[in-house]
């Protein structure tokens, strides 16, 4: 299977290839049938985003083992 998108598409609708490829035995027969991959935006409610309580000194950089520390969650 091939398909256009990447892990940094944007929302929409991307044609997915199926084709002959590496499949294969002896008592079976393949139809390869193509498909459509839509990537959709994820609602407000779908996703958590959690900042404790914290200070850093002006100047620190951002992420790393020092800087300030988020998580977040996306459901499914």
């Amino acid at each position: 299977l091939t398909s256009a998108d990447t892990a940094t598409s944007p929302v929409g609708s991307y044609p997915i290839t199926a084709a002959p490829g590496t499949l294969a035995a002896k008592n079976y027969t393949f139809t390869y049938t193509n498909g459509t991959l839509t990537v959709t935006q994820a609602s407000a409610s779908s996703y958590t985003i959690t900042w404790p309580n914290q200070s850093i000194v002006y100047g620190t950089a951002l992420g790393g083992s020092t800087g300030i520390k988020a998580s977040a969650s996306i459901s499914g």
